[in-house]
Parts: C-alpha cells; sequence; structure tokens
C-alpha cells in the first residue's frame, strides 16, 4: 500500500537537491555521461545520469540497480534496437529531480512546495520529482522512494565533490563511467 511522504521527510530531499543544484552538475556531464555509486556488493549500484547540459531540461535520473540502468540502456539505445521512444520511455524505471517550468507541477507538488516555504521564479526553477514506473504513468514519488532520492543525492554531493577535488579524468565518449564506491561501513 502506498504511504505518502512527511512534509519532514521532503524537507531533507528539498535541501539535497537544492545544494545539489548549487553544484551544477549539468555544467560538468552530458546525459550519457553515467555516474555510479556502489555500496558494497557490485549489485546494489546506483546511476546516475545528469539532464541539462544542452540547457533544454535540468534534472537528474536515479536508476537503482542492473534493472534501472537497462531502461536506461533502452532508452539510449532505442533506435538501434528497433523500438519507438513512446515504448521506450513507457518502460523506464527511475526516480528523477527537474528544475521546470511552474506549468510542469501538478497541484500536489506546487502545496509540497509551498508547505515547505520554498518559492520559485523563472523558467526552469521550480524543482519537482517523478517517479517512473515501467507501464505507469510518472507519478510523485511514495515515502520510500522520498527516503532514497534524499540518501542518493547526499552520496552524489560527496562524489561529485570528489569527481572535482581529485579531479577524476574518465573517458566518457568511450562509454566508460564515473564510480565512486563506498565499503561496507560507508565510511570509506
Amino acid at each position: 500500500m502506498r504511504k505518502e511522504a512527511s512534509l519532514e521527510q521532503w524537507r531533507v530531499l528539498y535541501e539535497a537537491a537544492t545544494r545539489m543544484k548549487e553544484l551544477k552538475p549539468w555544467e560538468k556531464f552530458w546525459d550519457m555521461d553515467l555516474i555510479g555509486i556502489r555500496y558494497g556488493e557490485k549489485e546494489d549500484t546506483v546511476f546516475f545520469s545528469i539532464l541539462g547540459r544542452g540547457g533544454d531540461c535540468y534534472g537528474i535520473a536515479v536508476y537503482e540497480g542492473y534493472e534501472g540502468l537497462n531502461s536506461f540502456l533502452m532508452l539510449a539505445m532505442q533506435k538501434h534496437m528497433n523500438l519507438s521512444a513512446e515504448y521506450a520511455m513507457f518502460n523506464q524505471r527511475n526516480i528523477t529531480c527537474y528544475w521546470g517550468n511552474r506549468d510542469e507541477l501538478t497541484d500536489k507538488q506546487r502545496k509540497i512546495i509551498k508547505d515547505l516555504g520554498y518559492s520559485y521564479r523563472g523558467k526552469n526553477q521550480w524543482l519537482y520529482f517523478l517517479s517512473f514506473v515501467p507501464g505507469y504513468y510518472p507519478y510523485n514519488l511514495d515515502s520510500e522512494e522520498v527516503v532514497r532520492l534524499s540518501e542518493y543525492f547526499q552520496d552524489l554531493e560527496l562524489a561529485l565533490k570528489y569527481y572535482d577535488d581529485v579531479n577524476v579524468k574518465v573517458d566518457f565518449e568511450s562509454g566508460n563511467m564515473f564510480l565512486f564506491s563506498f565499503g561496507k561501513d560507508k565510511k570509506t
């Protein structure tokens, strides 16, 4: 049964996403430049696609595990797989954060923003989140998704800072990704 996120859970997520916006990852990464964060075992990897380097749509798509990664690859290679764009989009499995326009948000999303005390003005400034599950239209995040995405964004913030501090060089053009890996205790 679906459980709605509390206002405090939303607050943590909005704070993490606001810090993410300040890092402007779309100035360094293209949407095909994958970032992976591994939590111990290889199967516990979360993949990130940064949207917006082209200036049209700012956001961060989060693909959980290899099943999520497969949906990213289906979208990226839909022409080579002879799939329609509609089919590939309708079979996505991810949680996405967008900075869009006011008219893109639902009433429920605008209410969350208002209840949190945020106010946005202008094009590509309105922060909102969508969950994509194969076979369904995108919907507002539930409580578990809000908590997971908050944690992912906190970890992505660490990874992006590490990327800059160490001056990591990744050959994304050759299909490589930036992989940030935590130890079992998540302290290393």
